[in-house]
């Protein structure tokens, strides 16, 4: 499995638990959580790091309208730069 395959795993698995009927689709809680869970975002102002690269990549990230209320769900391409800049 290539290394983008991985990562859309690891993204659908935490999509589908915050909402099963939209896997293309991550909330901004479920990534802090898989953050936590990776320990990406650790130590004091890890949350709040981890919180602001969301922010940032969702004020610059794709302009297409996402599902429910905007900005707070990342796509594949937003998930994928909120890694990179964290």
């Amino acid at each position: 499995m290539s290394i983008e395959e991985e990562l859309w795993c690891i993204f659908t698995k935490y999509a589908l638990l915050a909402n099963p009927a939209e896997p293309a689709l991550l909330t901004s809680q479920e990534f802090v959580q898989l953050a936590r869970d990776t320990q990406l975002c650790r130590g004091p102002g890890g949350r709040a790091r981890c919180e602001v690269a969301i922010a940032a990549q969702l004020a610059a990230g794709e302009k297409r309208a996402r599902t429910g209320r905007r900005g707070t769900h990342l796509t594949f391409a937003d998930f994928l730069a909120v890694l990179a800049a964290l």
